[in-house]
């Protein structure tokens, strides 16, 4: 398990698939992600009904469930505040095949894309390169592996430097938009 994982990524799937949810660990852990990154409270509730919405069809989580997503919750917040670095997305490990750790990659775009829209609400006082991160994540979330004939250590190469661009992205997008217990404090008036 990498440092940066509370689960392996197959443990955490045999989990959600135990349940029946339909989304993948990498979308859900994506979606997770997106949420905290947007800018979601940081109250350890906020973040609930919208992974419901958009991974469950808006039906709460069973138990065991929610308190799985919980820890992952809790660890994609502690790494993010902590500014420890160690933030990465929850994709396969590298003995999996290539082609199903790219659409493992693809499925966590698509979630860290739907929970950041839903944390932001939208980009009209981003930053230009919060914009630009957020275009190229659309771009990635349509990724295939490509031509076959491609020297397969040049695909593992590009693969490792798509998501070390994911994991710098989501910092940066958190770092920009997060909510952070401090930001809020500090924008309440003193009295005197």
């Amino acid at each position: 398990m990498s440092a940066s994982a509370i689960y392996e990524f197959e443990e955490f799937n045999e989990l959600l698939d135990k349940f029946k949810l339909l989304a993948s660990a990498a979308e859900v852990h994506g979606v997770i992600s997106g949420l905290v990154c947007g800018g979601i409270p940081l109250d350890g509730r906020s973040w609930r009904a919208p992974l419901a919405d958009l991974v469950n069809e808006g039906f709460a989580l069973p138990s065991d469930l929610a308190d799985a997503t919980d820890r992952v919750y809790q660890h994609v917040c502690q790494v993010l505040v902590d500014e420890s670095l160690t933030f990465a997305p929850l994709l396969p490990e590298d003995e999996v095949d290539l082609a199903q750790r790219v659409d493992a990659m693809a499925d966590w775009v698509e979630g860290f894309l739907a929970g950041f829209a839903v944390a932001c609400g939208g980009l009209e006082s981003a930053s230009d390169e919060l914009k630009e991160i957020i275009a190229d994540l659309a771009e990635l979330s349509r990724v295939s592996l490509g031509d076959e004939d491609e020297d397969p250590d040049e695909m593992e190469a590009a693969f490792i430097e798509v998501v070390e661009y994911l994991r710098v992205s989501a910092i940066f997008c958190f770092n920009e938009l997060g909510y952070r217990e401090t930001s809020a404090a500090e924008s309440k008036p003193r009295l005197h």
